[in-house]
């Protein structure tokens, strides 16, 4: 699950209008008219996504983010493809998961193995998200899109500096023109939960523990996130 908070966050911002987090909104405050229907002055999607970008790619992990993520991109774009990197000590659950979400929004799925990125016991994998985005604005690219769409929070940016919407600005600046749209960059885990289940996301697809099993082992620090995040959405894990 994710971590973010940047005023100026790349192409952020409300993904709907309608999520507000327990205790008074987004970040803790009413969202704004123009924060609402997208057309402040800093570039976020709004409702009917970036102008003049009609296809996008969607990069997919098999979590709760990227599988609302698609949901939000397929009401806005063409999606041409969802991209799931697998990078090493992946769960073959979250793997399984991450097919099962593409194959439910009928969405072709492409893997590409990245066995070098190896997360540190902290979580964090060396350049991840340079490598990850890269591969994405390539494929994007190879497929005609105008977008990459991702899943990435408020609650990354907190924890990792490569998932901070300045980060992904100056990405973006070296490709040729395809835009990476972070429509949750100003939501918390339990926001873009709320928003899920509004979209009809089928939650009880997605996979966040770190290890393999029949079950979530409700132990690891990412199965203590879902798990808190829910109680936050005031909603029950499917799963």
């Amino acid at each position: 699950m994710a971590r973010a908070r940047d005023a100026a966050e790349l192409h952020g911002g409300d993904p709907g209008g309608a999520v507000r987090q327990a205790g008074g909104g987004c970040g803790g405050r009413a969202l704004s008219r123009a924060e609402r229907l997208g057309d402040g002055t800093d570039r976020r999607p709004g409702r009917r996504g970036v102008a003049g970008v009609r296809k996008a790619v969607v990069l997919l992990s098999g979590g709760i983010d990227s599988a609302v993520a698609l949901a939000w991109a397929k009401e806005r774009y063409t999606v041409t493809a969802a991209l799931s990197c697998e990078v090493s000590g992946r769960p073959r659950r979250e793997a399984k998961a991450c097919a099962a979400v593409a194959k439910r929004a009928g969405v072709r799925l492409i893997r590409v193995k990245t066995p070098f990125l190896r997360p540190r016991p902290s979580g964090y994998a060396p350049a991840r998200n340079l490598v990850l985005h890269a591969i994405a604005l390539s494929v994007a690219e190879d497929l005609g899109a105008g977008a990459v769409v991702a899943g990435h929070n408020r609650s990354d940016a907190s924890f990792f500096e490569d998932a901070r919407p300045a980060y992904f600005r100056r990405l973006e600046r070296l490709g040729r023109g395809i835009r990476i749209v972070l429509p949750f960059a100003r939501y918390t885990d339990a926001d873009v939960i709320v928003l899920g289940a509004r979209l009809g996301v089928p939650l009880e697809l997605t996979w966040s523990c770190y290890r393999d099993g029949r079950r979530p082992c409700g132990r690891c620090s990412a199965c203590r996130g879902r798990i808190e995040s829910f109680r936050l959405s005031g909603l029950e894990d499917p799963s």
